[in-house]
């Protein structure tokens, strides 16, 4: 499905928006929080975080890059757990988050 089509699905408040979301940038999401995280369920919670966080705010943004936008947005929460490992729960498999 055409990043067009999936935006016009979570403008529609279609809960298949986030389940193509996860089909066609999944892995992206999953690649980006495990070169932090460096443990796959908190890379995939750090994902699902992501698809609530894009659903939150794309109906206040129509995004025309959807990778780069759930890109973005991916890397805002991996930054906020970064900074702040106690109040996430989050912690870096390295030992600095």
């Amino acid at each position: 499905m055409e990043d067009k089509q999936i935006v016009d699905l979570f403008w529609a408040r279609s809960e298949s928006a986030i389940l193509e979301t996860e089909k066609k940038y999944g892995r992206y999401c999953h690649y980006i929080a495990y070169q932090i995280l460096n443990r796959d369920t908190e890379a995939e919670e750090v994902v699902n975080d992501t698809w609530l966080k894009t659903w939150n705010t794309i109906p206040n943004n129509r995004p025309t890059g959807l990778k780069g936008y759930v890109g973005m947005i991916c890397r805002q929460l991996l930054q906020y757990i970064q900074a702040k490992p106690a109040a996430t729960g989050y912690t870096a498999a390295d030992g600095s988050g």
